[in-house]
């Protein structure tokens, strides 16, 4: 028997060429899906990162609006506090303005004789009183009457000098005394009439 001869070699290469066309089909569609999921990658981070811009814009605006609000909340607490300065001195002016004359009339309703002022000065709550005494006695008793008073105390003596006046000898003294906000009603001190 005789074998025919078959010839494969033009059916193996068409088999090489459908493999190889396959191949690169396949080669073809994964580049091609690689290439979208990449651009559906970039696209889809370009929309997250325009989203987040746009939160942070937002917040951005929202920061510099509640910026300019607390600016002005600064300004209005600074204008609240300058007024209620305002009405403190007021307050105080109020209150001195009686306290003033309350002790204009203890210097002078606990002046003992033989003794008078030549100057008084004062500086916030304290009172330098200037003057002239007969005696020694005299200021002992003047300081005695001060720390009395409802509306002054802490008196203190600060200098005594012997002067001669109109042929007469006198001693010249300076005390320095605080006012009292309010009169102490706690010593029972009253005031004498």
């Amino acid at each position: 028997m005789i074998l025919p001869e078959i010839n494969l070699l033009p059916w193996r290469d068409i088999q090489r060429r459908k493999l190889h066309r396959n191949v690169l089909i396949i080669s073809v569609m994964l580049w091609v899906a690689a290439a979208a999921a990449v651009a559906y990658g970039h696209f889809y981070t370009s929309s997250l990162i325009s989203q987040q811009q746009a939160r942070n814009n937002y917040l951005t605006g929202q920061i510099k609006k509640l910026d300019k609000q607390l600016g002005e909340i600064r300004t209005i607490r600074k204008q609240k506090q300058a007024l209620i300065d305002r009405m403190d001195v007021i307050q105080q002016l109020q209150g001195d303005r009686t306290r003033i004359v309350h002790v204009f009339d203890e210097l002078v309703r606990r002046l003992p004789k033989g003794v008078y002022f030549t100057r008084l000065k004062k500086n916030g709550d304290k009172l330098i009183i200037k003057g002239y005494a007969q005696s020694n006695a005299r200021i002992s008793a003047l300081m005695n009457q001060l720390e009395a008073s409802r509306w002054l105390s802490n008196a203190k003596l600060n200098v005594i000098n012997a002067s001669r006046r109109s042929g007469n000898s006198l001693s010249q003294f300076s005390i320095k005394i605080t006012q009292q906000k309010q009169p102490d009603t706690s010593s029972g001190a009253v005031a004498q009439r």
